[in-house]
């Protein structure tokens, strides 16, 4: 994968996270994460399957930091 393209999924899993911590899963949309991340709702969807695509991301990410 090119650098470019993992700052991108970064960037949208951090957005992410951010959000469904302050405002809950139901209550962030695709549009939320794509604005708080700075990259277009294409790029969400083109790295992961949408909402809950992301979600499952953000749920591995965060287990796989755990000892």
């Amino acid at each position: 994968m090119q650098e470019r393209a993992k700052v991108t999924r970064r960037s949208l899993l951090e957005a992410a996270a951010q959000l469904f911590a302050e405002q809950g899963y139901s209550a962030t949309s695709v549009n939320d994460i794509s604005a708080r991340s700075g990259r277009t709702s294409g790029a969400v969807y083109f790295h992961y399957t949408g909402k809950e695509g992301i979600a499952v991301a953000v749920v591995e990410d965060r287990f796989a930091t755990w000892s």
